[in-house]
């Protein structure tokens, strides 16, 4: 599988894989990607210090897979989970406790916003629910540098909230 981080200006920039850029102001190919304490992205020349701000957007935030709601297979339980944990993933689902506690007896393919997928992942994984991903791969094996990366709008920023 790929890393899709190894195309991301930022991934290159921390591992001092980004190429100088032509300066206009000096004519020198001096141009270096910066990043500034907040994450945002910057261009200065090394050679007279002219600086551009600069505005890109990086692979995972124009990633399609995004924009599609990940779908996960709840395996049929043997034994149920405790009620609150019940009632937590109901609400990471968008599910009444009753639809949710039939769902882990009988078993599901339930789809959840890509933004509750990370809090959806550990809850089942930390519970022992047995699960798996359908029409969907696991972002963090795509994008496997998220953790270190410090772009704001990265969209692997769920899975490293806490």
């Amino acid at each position: 599988m790929k890393n899709g981080c190894k195309e991301c200006i930022v991934y290159q920039i921390m591992h001092n894989e980004a190429s100088a850029d032509f300066c206009e102001n000096c004519g020198k190919n001096t141009m270096e990607w910066h990043q500034n304490q907040e994450g945002f992205l910057y261009l200065e020349c090394s050679n007279c210090h002219e600086k551009i701000a600069v505005d890109l957007n990086t692979p995972c935030e124009l990633d399609s897979m995004f924009r599609n709601n990940p779908q996960i297979r709840i395996e049929p339980q043997q034994t149920l989970p405790d009620q609150s944990l019940v009632v937590a993933l109901g609400r990471l689902f968008v599910l009444n406790a009753l639809n949710m506690r039939k769902a882990l007896i009988e078993g599901a393919v339930l789809e959840v916003k890509f933004d509750k997928f990370a809090d959806v992942l550990a809850l089942l994984q930390d519970s022992g629910i047995g699960y798996s991903l359908e029409n969907c791969v696991d972002y963090r094996e795509l994008y496997t540098y998220y953790k270190e990366c410090k772009s704001p709008y990265s969209r692997m920023r769920h899975f490293t909230k806490n």
